[in-house]
């Protein structure tokens, strides 16, 4: 049996609970009543696991595995986490949430992408990804993963860097994370730009656990940035106020 399922499925239930501890650390710091944080801890699970049955169903329908017009990876997977991202950082753009989460566990956290890179090197393996999907190719995403727990510590524990650098590392992140995007959706949808007429990846990646990757992690990936960036401005104006 291949090991990229158990991977994906793995790191899917790591990273729901991390970023659920995290979260529930944070509404206790806010000073919230346990009641209040044990109803959105369970808003929030809930949430998670309505999201993976909808890509459950989703990707056993063969709906997505469809090239004409509009893309529909872009239209049901992408499109919709934007638009709840979009709408949570708006909805809580003042929220005391930023402040009480420790900002060196949020860059601490990057490093989860290291075992997602094993695991897309591993589905290249299986003829699932092509190879520029990989570190072997294009995808530069490791380096992130890798750099992650020296950000954190000497720019938040050691205080040895400036806090810019890990907004120059988030916004690195963010630029990596756009590139391998980009190779997986030409690769479905323009072929020809890597000089081939087919989709350059299997069916299978429409169908969970792989679909998990697109649908879940690479996203949680751009929401910890994102909070970041956030966290890093939101510090940088209180310093200019006082």
């Amino acid at each position: 049996m291949s090991l990229s399922p158990i991977g994906y499925t793995g790191l899917y239930i790591f990273v729901m609970a991390a970023v659920a501890l995290t979260y529930r650390n944070g509404l206790l710091k806010m000073g919230l009543g346990h009641k209040k944080v044990k109803n959105r801890l369970v808003a929030l699970l809930a949430a998670f696991g309505i999201w993976a049955v909808y890509l459950y169903f989703i990707g056993e329908s063969g709906f997505l595995w469809h090239f004409g017009m509009p893309p529909r990876f872009l239209l049901l997977i992408f499109l919709p986490i934007a638009i709840i991202t979009a709408i949570i950082f708006i909805k809580n753009k003042n929220s005391a949430i930023f402040e009480v989460i420790p900002k060196q566990k949020v860059i601490y956290f990057q490093s989860f992408r290291i075992i997602v890179e094993l695991m897309i090197l591993s589905t290249y393996l299986e003829g699932i990804f092509p190879v520029e999907t990989t570190f072997e190719g294009y995808n530069y995403e490791i380096i992130i993963g890798l750099l992650a727990p020296i950000v954190a510590y000497l720019v938040y524990t050691k205080k040895r860097l400036s806090e810019n650098v890990a907004l120059v590392f988030n916004v690195a992140g963010l630029l990596t994370l756009g590139i391998i995007i980009f190779i997986v959706i030409t690769s479905l949808y323009l072929p020809s730009v890597w000089g081939d007429s087919l989709p350059r990846i299997s069916e299978e990646f429409s169908h969970v656990p792989y679909l998990l990757l697109p649908g879940f992690l690479a996203p949680m990936a751009i929401f910890a940035h994102i909070f970041s960036i956030v966290q890093i401005r939101k510090s940088k104006r209180q310093l200019l106020k006082s």
